[in-house]
């Protein structure tokens, strides 16, 4: 019987995953505040300083780490597939409790939407693969204006990129002239997430409807970059079932393609409901979510070993996060701590190694338990700015 070892850089999400499974060893870059938080909650754990190379591959490889994965039989519980990754977890003798970093590399690269929405039946803004380049009156001259560009490879709002004007295309062109692309129309409405596991059998459970706070100047640079979410639907229809349903149709086109594990949809819910990306791994508001109902990752362990999950949809809970960024063009601060027990505590922030951020990098989290994020308006309902 193997153990848990989670190898996560960010404190945020090694506080939250040792919340969900308290006992479960951890490994991530901190400080002694963050070492004193962990101890409450787990008996084993490596903390060390931020590495200039502040990777999961830097901290799964360096000898603290490497010493705590090879005392036992060890399953890894790390972010994202990456082939460096793979070839050090199997350098040490563990198994990545990730899909393969192939797989998750050709459902989550956007170009590739079209075909895996198609596959599932479900609906999607209409896209075209393009090059950016040339004029912009010559790029889909009969599609309406605002376009969304979006990069093959990018998170978070970065490398997306709504399209109005020719200054806007300058500006696109200056960053990526002569890529290819995938430009979409522009859907107005809320912007939603859910987080799902698949088995492979494509059974799925799926949260209910969860709210991405998207492009606030206070917390992001990016104008469609998302920086935060409330775990409760409440500005509008609750649109669960419809997305639980989407989220099952994927699950199961994921799973013919070998897929197992967590994965995540994002949403444009309103007069039309749209899918707009497919997350093969795990999520920014993954770990949060299991710290508080730890469902979700009992059944991305059970999937990733091969196992049967309970399909279905999960109740929401009250609650949430909002995720600073650095807005300036210069190095600065991560968000000041100490954090508290994510289990107990109210409203906390973690900050994220190392001592200075670069620009549009996150300086950190802040999470607000038992309380509601946005308003029924799609407001901010609580008064936290970093």
């Amino acid at each position: 019987m193997s153990r848990l070892v989670a190898v996560l850089p960010d404190p945020h999400m090694a506080l939250c995953i040792a919340a969900a499974r308290p006992g479960t060893a951890i490994a991530t870059c901190g400080d002694e505040s963050t070492a004193a938080l962990l101890a409450e909650l787990t008996p084993r754990s490596v903390v060390l300083p931020a590495p200039e190379d502040l990777t999961s591959v830097a901290l799964l490889q360096s000898p603290e780490v490497a010493a705590l994965v090879r005392e036992e039989p060890t399953d890894l519980l790390m972010f994202k597939p990456r082939t460096r990754l793979e070839v050090a977890a199997e350098a040490l003798g563990a198994k990545l409790l990730l899909p393969g970093s192939g797989l998750s590399g050709r459902i989550e690269n956007k170009l590739n939407l079209t075909e895996i929405a198609g596959a599932a039946g479900v609906a999607i803004p209409r896209q075209q693969r393009v090059k950016i380049a040339g004029p912009f009156a010559d790029l889909l001259p009969d599609w309406p204006r605002p376009l969304v560009l979006q990069s093959p490879r990018g998170f978070s709002g970065k490398r997306t990129f709504c399209v109005a004007t020719d200054a806007d295309w300058a500006e696109l062109n200056a960053e990526l002239g002569g890529r290819p692309a995938k430009a979409s129309e522009y859907i107005d409405g809320i912007p939603a997430t859910v987080n799902a596991v698949v088995d492979a059998g494509g059974r799925t459970v799926c949260t209910s409807a969860i709210v991405q706070v998207t492009g606030l100047p206070t917390f992001t640079p990016f104008p469609l970059g998302s920086c935060g979410n409330d775990f409760t639907w409440r500005v509008g229809p609750d649109p669960s079932e419809a997305l639980a349903a989407d989220a099952d149709a994927i699950g199961r086109v994921l799973a013919e393609r070998g897929y197992r594990g967590h994965f995540g949809l994002d949403f444009v819910v309103g007069e039309r409901t749209v899918l707009i990306e497919i997350n093969a791994r795990l999520t920014a508001s993954f770990a949060l979510f299991a710290a508080w109902g730890p469902t979700l990752l009992d059944a991305h362990i059970t999937a990733t070993h091969g196992g049967r999950i309970d399909a279905g949809l999960l109740p929401p809970i009250r609650g949430g996060q909002l995720l600073a960024y650095n807005l300036t063009d210069a190095p600065g601060a991560p968000l000041p701590g100490p954090a508290q027990n994510p289990l107990t505590g109210t409203t906390w922030t973690v900050p994220v190694p190392p001592p200075t951020v670069a620009p549009g990098s996150k300086r950190g989290w802040a999470v607000f338990r038992d309380q509601a994020v946005v308003t029924p308006a799609g407001d901010l309902a609580v008064s936290w700015r970093p």
